[in-house]
This record gives C-alpha cells, sequence and structure tokens, in this order.
C-alpha cells in the first residue's frame, strides 16, 4: 500500500516537471511568479505557437482562476493547452 502510494506521487510530480512545449507567456494570477517563475501555455508536442521546450514546475493558474489556456476544444469542453509555471 505505501509503495503504490510513493509511486502515485513519484509519477505525478515527474509529470508535472516534464518538458513540454510551450508558448512565449500567458496571463497568470501572480501564483508562479511568487516562486521565481513565468506563466506559460503548454501543450505535450511542438506545434503552431508551441515552439520553446521548457521545464515545468507545476500547474498554474490564469486571471480567471482556470488552468486551460490555448484554442478551445469545445467537443471535449477543454482547451489545447494546460498553464504551467516554468523558466
Amino acid at each position: 500500500m505505501k509503495f503504490s502510494i510513493i509511486a502515485t506521487i513519484a509519477a505525478s510530480a515527474a509529470f508535472l516537471s516534464a518538458d513540454k512545449w510551450c508558448n512565449t507567456g500567458t496571463a497568470g494570477n501572480g501564483d508562479c511568479e511568487k516562486q521565481g517563475f513565468h506563466t506559460f501555455c503548454c501543450i505535450g508536442s511542438e506545434g503552431d505557437e508551441y515552439q520553446h521546450k521548457k521545464k515545468t514546475h507545476g500547474i498554474g493558474t490564469g486571471p480567471d482562476g482556470s488552468s486551460w489556456c490555448g484554442r478551445p476544444i469545445p467537443e471535449e469542453g477543454t482547451n489545447e493547452g494546460v498553464i504551467y509555471c516554468a523558466k
């Protein structure tokens, strides 16, 4: 039981700090900046405006309280990207 919890936490941390393809910056609510990072809209693969490979350090939040960014995907009810804290 303890091993599975530790493995889940480790996998989550690795995912959040993984390299992602990001834009040149996006509006945030200031939380990333308080930690010494900037906010970027990022996706898992290079394309369109996502030309900058960044090591992310957790999910950020936009001024509207959402972590979604980029073009809307109406059929999924989300957007193509997620706001991340990165340098």
